[in-house]
């Protein structure tokens, strides 16, 4: 298992793919990641099975700074973006440039993950880090009120995204799934094993699947009490600094919930609807919105790693964050549940039929012309 995939060491893979029955590469490219004991070798056969074009490796870059290169790498690409992770590179340079990029984000925080890795987990020394020159407290103090300015942007960005949002599945009705724009998928009901129905002595005898640690790193803003960095739209905070924009999300949001719960997998029109001209432009708002929110976001994250850094083995720096690492905590291990306790696992009692439902979502990013 690894660490956590913020600082996880991988490789950073581009892949292309040539037309059917030809080595006539295509323009469309994929970028992403494998980290741990994973390989690109591996990564490109998993892909090949869903892909009836042949695949191929154009580079593979070790990184230490695996994640956080591939996201910047997805935001910097995102206008070219034709799906999740593939990219339509057509341009004579975008191959080497991606490359050169790739290597260049390596390189910037390479170093940095490397120098966090062997705190993360570590239990920190109570209180400020001491160790802190004056420069450093106000480089820390500044990444403080940089985050705070990208935080009311941020906030301001998600109560446009998700009213478009709303927006446009309302618009869609009884057809929820719209050409490249909304798309839906029906849960039927589904007997499914829970272990919160076991016994409390039962269930704790296996709590002993080992996971990750809780990441428990905040922002202290002076004179802000709430944790303003979940970016809950239903937060006070949010709710009066950005009044008109709450009020109009949680008018969508209340007709999208009254429309949601009509839409059954008796009632519900399959037909994928075309494009119109409005909700092209509604998504487009929608997706500019995202974007922009997903770059704050990015830049938010950058400062909360020289944030860490700063911290390193102590748990605070004064009125500018805290990070005490929380202890390990086990999970349940089904596996071993299953294996040991065959008559539990299979008993009616411990296995609850869900109620037959239908999700809509709407596309992050345009794939249309």
């Amino acid at each position: 298992m690894g660490i956590d995939k913020l600082i996880d060491p991988g490789e950073v893979y581009v892949i292309g793919q040539y037309e059917i029955g030809t080595s006539n590469p295509t323009t469309y490219y994929k970028i992403g990641i494998v980290q741990n004991d994973r390989n690109t070798a591996k990564r490109v056969n998993e892909h090949q099975t869903g892909n009836p074009n042949r695949l191929f490796v154009v580079a593979i870059i070790p990184a230490e700074a695996s994640y956080i290169v591939e996201q910047q790498m997805h935001r910097i690409w995102n206008g070219v973006r034709i799906g999740k992770e593939w990219f339509n590179l057509s341009g004579s340079s975008d191959i080497p440039t991606v490359i050169r990029q790739i290597n260049d984000l390596e390189a910037q925080y390479g170093p940095q993950i490397q120098q966090l890795r062997g705190v993360y987990y570590t239990t920190p020394t109570p209180g400020h880090n001491t160790t802190l020159t004056s420069a450093q407290i106000t480089q820390a103090e500044q990444h403080r009120d940089d985050v705070l300015v990208r935080l009311d942007q941020m906030a301001l960005l998600k109560y446009q995204y998700e009213t478009y949002a709303f927006q446009l599945r309302t618009a869609n009705g009884l057809q929820p799934g719209m050409d490249s724009i909304t798309n839906f998928t029906i849960h039927p009901p589904e007997t499914k094993f829970k272990e919160s129905l076991l016994p409390a002595a039962l269930k704790a005898r296996y709590m002993t699947k080992v996971r990750k640690n809780k990441n428990d790193f905040r922002f202290n803003f002076p004179g802000i009490t709430a944790n303003i960095g979940d970016l809950k739209l239903d937060a006070a905070h949010w709710r009066v600094k950005y009044s008109a924009e709450h009020a109009l999300w949680e008018q969508e949001k209340v007709a999208w919930n009254a429309m949601k719960i009509t839409i059954t997998p008796g009632s519900v029109n399959a037909a994928l609807r075309p494009r119109t001209a409005s909700a092209e432009a509604l998504h487009t708002l929608h997706t500019d919105a995202l974007n922009e929110f997903n770059r704050l976001k990015a830049e938010t994250k950058m400062l909360e790693l020289e944030c860490r850094i700063l911290c390193n083995g102590y748990e605070m720096i004064n009125n500018v964050c805290t990070w005490k690492r929380a202890s390990q905590t086990n999970g349940f291990n089904h596996l071993e549940f299953k294996v040991n306790e065959i008559a539990a696992f299979i008993d009616p009692v411990h296995n609850p039929t869900s109620v037959e439902r239908i999700s809509v979502n709407t596309n992050p990013y345009k794939t249309y012309p």
